[in-house]
């Protein structure tokens, strides 16, 4: 039942999404050379790999290496700092979701590379890939994006705060509260 709400969301999203997706498409054809779409393996649910899509927000040369991001970081491309700081770059997930790599609500997938190392320095890191993970998520609407490992693990608490609540209606709260983080509205 919650994975056909998952498909649903993402699908009704998708189709209120194309027009703004194909505006978006080509401001960034037309900002910098490189494709729009970025794709990179993350790691997912049970652990399993799969390929994550996004708008792309850096130069096309600058995201070859898997990397924390920094504060005011200059591989993002102007527009790209747009698309980030509203997260509109995330929009192409929902093909993540109907392909069932992903929820539109749950854990932040991380980077292979991350994740690895995160591994290791956390203890029960692992338990984020107990579900699939999200587009937004708890973490997301309650903290900064993560560019440390003390922030990844103020992100596995929150994390783990979902894991033990999820549901329907959580969510949907979830879900609700993401516009004004994209937009910033308090």
């Amino acid at each position: 039942m919650r994975r056909l709400f998952n498909v649903i969301i993402a699908m009704v999203l998708l189709v209120l999404s194309v027009i703004p997706m194909c505006i978006i498409a080509v401001i960034i054809k037309l900002t910098s050379p490189g494709p729009v779409l970025f794709v990179q393996e993350r790691v997912g649910y049970k652990g399993r790999i799969f390929r994550l899509y996004k708008f792309r927000s850096m130069y096309h040369d600058e995201q070859v290496t898997p990397t924390w991001t920094m504060h005011n970081d200059p591989r993002i491309t102007p527009f790209g700092r747009f698309l980030r700081k509203t997260r509109l770059d995330e929009m192409p997930q929902f093909i993540n979701v109907i392909l069932g790599h992903m929820n539109v609500v749950g854990p932040r997938p991380e980077q292979v590379k991350i994740a690895e190392e995160l591994r290791t320095k956390l203890v029960d890191y692992d338990v984020r890939h107990s579900t699939l993970p999200g587009i937004t998520g708890l973490a997301q609407v309650k903290l900064p994006s993560d560019r440390t490992v003390s922030d990844a693990r103020q992100k596995l608490a929150v994390d783990k705060e979902y894991i033990q609540s999820q549901s329907v209606i959580t969510d949907l709260r979830i879900m609700f509260r993401t516009p004004t983080i994209m937009f910033r509205i308090r």
